[in-house]
C-alpha cells in the first residue's frame, strides 16, 4: 500500500439509485470499498477486502465537516 494521500470524492449513482462513492487515481476511478460491499450484499467487509491483492486497493484520506479521515 501506498502513503495515504489526499484526494476528492465523487458519487457515482448506480441504476438503483444507490450510492458508490469514487475517486481518480491517475487515469483510473477508484471505488470506495465499503460501499462497493454495501451494495453487492457483501457482510463483511473486512473479508471481502482480504481477498484484494496489494495493487487492487489502498488508502486515502478525504476531507469532511469532522475534519480529514480516511
Amino acid at each position: 500500500m501506498s502513503t495515504p494521500m489526499q484526494t476528492a470524492l465523487q458519487v457515482f449513482k448506480a441504476n438503483d439509485n444507490q450510492g458508490f462513492r469514487t475517486l481518480m487515481r491517475g487515469n483510473e476511478p477508484w471505488f470506495v470499498h465499503l460501499d462497493v460491499c454495501r451494495v453487492l450484499g457483501l457482510g463483511n467487509p473486512a473479508e471481502a477486502a482480504a481477498r484484494l491483492d496489494d495493487d487492487e486497493k489502498d488508502r486515502a484520506i478525504f476531507d469532511t465537516p469532522g475534519g480529514p479521515q480516511s
